[in-house]
């Protein structure tokens, strides 16, 4: 696998998208929110953000990843699928086109916006998620960790990721380490070890911004 949820993740906490709908348009690469929210989260995956040539980024994002524009948004290529959900306020539900999949190779990406940017995002698999949701309009991943394990954001800029460790251990051991690494470190992310619904201990990375 080309690219991963874990290698996203450190892309978005060493660059975070504070200001990326201001920016994203200002580049040319999206003309709407929402396009600089799916331009970004392609970026972060495709390690394109700071790409400055707009052929080799187009040319880097149609290597990684496929299926644009259809459900889910795209996919990894020989990898997971990638849904991602778009809301204005940390407390709002979101609706799903189709019933939420419980699977392991099923990324439900939440994006909360404010202002020129975005405020967090939420990142869970289908297969942890669908533990405490189901159907089309269920909460947003942000609720459901808040109230499972009392997690708040203070910061301007703040992600969760949730991946049980079965799944976690099939990611690629360089970017398990280096997000590891950047949690020891203090270096924007932290890292715990926790107990899912059905009794499987998972990892929940938290990245707080000020």
């Amino acid at each position: 696998m080309k690219t991963n949820i874990v290698k996203a993740l450190v892309k978005m906490t060493c660059f975070p998208g504070k200001d990326i709908l201001k920016t994203y348009k200002e580049n040319g690469r999206a003309q709407t929110d929402n396009e600089a929210v799916y331009e970004y989260i392609k970026d972060c995956f495709c390690d394109t953000v700071r790409e400055k040539s707009e052929e080799r980024r187009f040319a880097k994002i149609n290597a990684t990843l496929e299926n644009f524009g259809a459900e889910p948004l795209f996919r990894i290529q020989d990898g997971d699928d990638v849904y991602v959900n778009i809301i204005n306020t940390s407390d709002e539900n979101i609706h799903l086109s189709e019933p939420l999949k419980a699977s392991d190779t099923a990324i439900y990406i939440t994006v909360v916006l404010s202002g020129e940017g975005i405020k967090n995002i939420y990142m869970v698999y289908g297969c942890d998620f669908a533990l405490y949701e189901t159907g089309t309009d269920i909460k947003n991943p942000g609720q459901t960790i808040k109230e499972l394990y009392g997690h708040d954001l203070s910061g301007k800029y703040g992600i969760f990721l949730l991946i049980n460790n079965e799944k976690y251990s099939l990611i690629h051991m360089q970017n398990r380490l280096e997000a590891e690494t950047l949690a020891k470190m203090g270096r924007g992310l932290t890292l715990s070890e926790i107990t899912l619904k059905n009794g499987k201990s998972a990892k929940l990375y938290i990245t707080d911004i000020s």
